[in-house]
């Protein structure tokens, strides 16, 4: 059996050595392990095991080489094969660096010179589940429209209702893919990750009431144009016998509770068609996340929106307790604002180990211009110790394991609120919950006229 290849690159042979013995030792039996000291025969070596069709999940790169830099071979073999992971393996890396690998790379984490040994093996064996648990939702994806395209061919007539909830249902797929891709900016594969596994609880439900009804109410309605077809029979000639025999079908399929049973499907329908517009509300929203407009909105809408979109992580264990105040529209960047809201939020229910409550306030401050608006997000989880606080902005700081994330997310999060000529603070004590405060101008726009 061909087993799948990981592909080592690094100029210092000791290093090289190294990381070829540690991964030989932990993942010998299941994957090759290449290994080579330049970046064009790395890609020299990616491009001879494709052509073979042999897979290649992850690419180990150093950054600082002769020749081809590690970022740059990285963002090659991500244009080559898309779906391989990459990881980043330097002590001199910079911010443009990384940040390159990050957003035209797929990369899956960066990890420093020297290295824990346990931290590189459970980084790679991250990486690798990740690869395959992607590989299998597409290959169950695919069977999913080999199902779908079996149901088509088996019903030939759907009522209006069904045929509205299909388009819609392949509308908020797309919206998905789109905001998959968008979110790349804020904690790639964390945030990622979460985004698409809450979407894809919320979507279940609505899907099971619509795909549950479909095959009863097929069954159902067959059923009553029998009994039409019977009734359609009659004649004068023949108006006692077949109407014996409508009768005697009305009983064998129970025609009285055969219609309520209708009637309740179309009920259940039409729940999972609510809830799945509720949805796709959200993610029109979410689906434009690199937008740079500014424009004019319900800070409110926004916030609902953002709790819409998290609602699995938190139902049924966390209470959102909100005090708006009557605000009127604001200037802003709301699909950046968003991910402001997400990003904290994620924090604030990730932070609460067990049940707990999230409180969200609004209120207008000053009279003065500018006037600004406060939104603060609490929470009573676990808190944040002094020596972590003084962190949480700074790029590529991170309490998360392995391979749940960057490090990112806050500190564009403080990039955001700065755009907007605003600020965001943080109070907070271990053991006793964290608060996030920002303020933000009414009106954007006079600030940066005034300026």
């Amino acid at each position: 059996m061909i087993k799948p290849v990981i592909i080592c690159v690094d100029d210092e042979l000791f290093v090289l050595t190294s990381l070829e013995e540690q991964l030989k030792y932990q993942f010998g039996e299941q994957y090759k392990i290449e290994t080579t000291s330049s970046g064009e025969e790395a890609l020299r070596i990616f491009k001879h095991y494709q052509k073979d069709r042999i897979e290649i999940p992850l690419v180990i790169a150093d950054q600082v080489m002769p020749g081809i830099q590690g970022d740059e071979l990285l963002i090659e073999i991500h244009t080559i094969a898309p779906d391989t992971l990459t990881i980043l393996l330097t002590g001199l890396a910079s911010a443009e660096a990384v940040g390159n690998a990050v957003n035209f790379a797929n990369l899956y984490r960066f990890i420093a010179k020297p290295w824990y040994r346990q931290d590189l093996l459970l980084t790679v064996k991250e990486a690798l589940a990740h690869y395959f648990q992607e590989r299998k939702l597409k290959a169950q994806e695919l069977e999913l429209r080999r199902m779908n395209e079996r149901l088509e061919e088996k019903v030939n007539k759907r009522t209006a209702e069904v045929l509205r909830q299909k388009t819609e249902l392949q509308d908020t797929l797309e919206n998905l893919k789109l905001t998959q891709s968008k979110l790349s900016e804020s904690e790639k594969m964390a945030s990622l990750g979460l985004l698409t596994a809450g979407i894809a609880h919320e979507i279940n439900n609505p899907v099971n009431y619509i795909y549950a009804g479909i095959d009863s109410l097929k069954e159902d309605l067959k059923d009553v144009l029998d009994v039409i077809k019977g009734y359609e029979k009659i004649t004068a000639q023949n108006v006692n016998e077949a109407l014996k025999k409508v009768k005697s079908l009305k009983e064998t399929v129970a025609f009285d509770e055969l219609i309520i049973e209708v009637d309740e499907l179309t009920t259940s329908i039409k729940r999972g068609a609510e809830r799945t517009a509720e949805i796709v509300k959200g993610l029109r929203i979410f689906s434009h996340l690199d937008e740079d407009v500014l424009e004019t909105v319900d800070i409110h809408e926004n916030m609902e929106t953002t709790l819409i979109i998290l609602r699995s992580q938190y139902k049924d264990r966390i209470q959102i307790v909100k005090s708006y105040a009557e605000l009127p529209k604001i200037e802003c960047y709301p699909n950046k604002l968003n991910q402001v809201f997400m990003n904290i939020l994620v924090n604030a229910i990730q932070s609460i180990t067990d049940e707990g409550v999230i409180y969200i306030t609004t209120l207008l401050s000053g009279f003065k211009t500018p006037q600004m608006v406060s939104i603060e997000i609490r929470d009573t989880g676990q808190g944040i110790s002094d020596e972590i606080r003084a962190k949480i902005f700074d790029p590529f700081f991170t309490t998360k394991d392995v391979g749940q994330g960057i490090g990112l997310g806050l500190s564009i999060s403080f990039s955001i609120i700065e755009k907007h000529r605003g600020s965001i603070a943080v109070k907070t004590n271990q053991g006793e919950g964290t608060a996030f405060t920002i303020n933000i101008p009414l009106n954007i726009r006079d600030l940066k006229n005034a300026k």
